[in-house]
């Protein structure tokens, strides 16, 4: 009787809210940084930009990220306006808030698609700055001192300009690769067992949504009854 008891109360909470996680990834474009081939930064010697260009290199610079506010700005909004934070738990929905909530998510996401394309342009001449930052930086290393086992195919400046750019071609992404990062993505989860037992639960439940009237299905239980369910 008491698991019949359990399953339907677990129905009860599920009828009227969710777990929701709102994920808006790739979005931190100043985090990207490049791999730089063994082949080059093992020549590198110079102090200054040498000790810049190691085995890793920034993508792009402190302020790219600015570019992606605007849609970083949509989602907060959108997490903001139709979802609440339970402290200890994460964050809910209101069933009853969801149709709205998706169809606002698909206005986002539309948006989010819309900005990407714009944005390609920008993040593709920015890698070509990149690109032409570390030409400049390891194409004279290597003519200088080039790998030992490549001392005969290098012996012309095109050739170590070819040579050079193919290596850095192994790391840099294209534009689309890195706008095909931008990714807004929301995942439900239906409330557990154990969190409908937990009498912490119900407080920070109601107390998230003490704006709103909503009838909570522990109200209908006396809390010696929540021990066991």
């Amino acid at each position: 009787m008491k698991e019949i008891r359990l399953i339907e109360w677990l129905e009860e909470y599920r009828n009227v809210v969710q777990f929701v996680d709102i994920t808006f990834t790739g979005a931190r474009l100043d985090q990207f940084v490049i791999t730089i081939p063994r082949e080059l930064w093992n020549n590198t010697s110079i102090k200054g930009v040498g000790e810049k260009v190691r085995t890793s290199y920034p993508l792009f610079d402190d302020t790219f990220s600015l570019l992606t506010k605007p849609m970083k700005k949509h989602v907060d909004k959108l997490r903001a306006d139709y979802t609440r934070s339970v402290p200890h738990y994460g964050r809910v929905i209101l069933v009853e808030d969801k149709k709205r909530f998706e169809e606002e998510y698909q206005k986002v996401k539309e948006l989010i698609e819309t900005y990407s394309k714009e944005l390609e342009d920008k993040v593709k001449e920015h890698i070509l700055k990149t690109k032409t930052e570390l030409m400049n930086h390891f194409v004279p290393i290597v003519k200088n001192k080039p790998p030992q086992e490549l001392q005969s195919l290098l012996s012309l400046d095109d050739q170590v300009v070819h040579y050079v750019e193919w290596m850095l071609s192994k790391s840099l992404p294209t534009s689309t690769e890195i706008i095909e990062r931008l990714e807004l993505c929301r995942v439900y989860k239906d409330i557990s067992r154990e969190t409908i037992l937990d009498s912490a639960f119900h407080h920070h439940i109601e107390k998230v949504y003490k704006d709103r009237k909503s009838h909570w299905p522990h109200h209908g239980y006396k809390q010696e009854e929540l021990v066991f369910i």
